[in-house]
């Protein structure tokens, strides 16, 4: 199946990245579940940073609720970053097999 569209000057342009072809769409299961288990620890970090925040408060020990609360969210900001890093090599290995595709097609 391919992708056609006009132009103004009445020209087709066809697009060959969108093709749709049943191997095209890889997913990696395994990896995608990884960076949603990284988004929910990065989440519980923050409210448990928010929750000890409070607790400190009220001893009245301010200053080191609010260390454990930026270090909480420092460490969640790096697991919603590794998230972020597995969705993007998921995207760059696809987008690598279409081409692969896309140049064996075209010889």
């Amino acid at each position: 199946m391919e992708l056609e569209r006009k132009s103004n000057t009445n020209h087709e342009i066809n697009n060959p990245f969108a093709r749709i072809d049943a191997e095209s769409n890889k997913s990696y299961p395994a990896l995608k579940v990884i960076a949603v288990v990284f988004q929910i620890f990065g989440w519980l970090l923050v409210i448990v940073g928010i929750i000890n925040l409070v607790i400190y408060i009220a001893k009245e020990m301010a200053v080191l609720g609010i260390l454990i609360l930026a270090a909480s969210l420092f460490i969640a900001l790096i697991s919603f970053a590794f998230s972020e890093l597995i969705s993007v090599f998921t995207d760059i290995s696809s987008s690598a097999y279409r081409i692969l595709k896309h140049l064996q097609y075209n010889k």
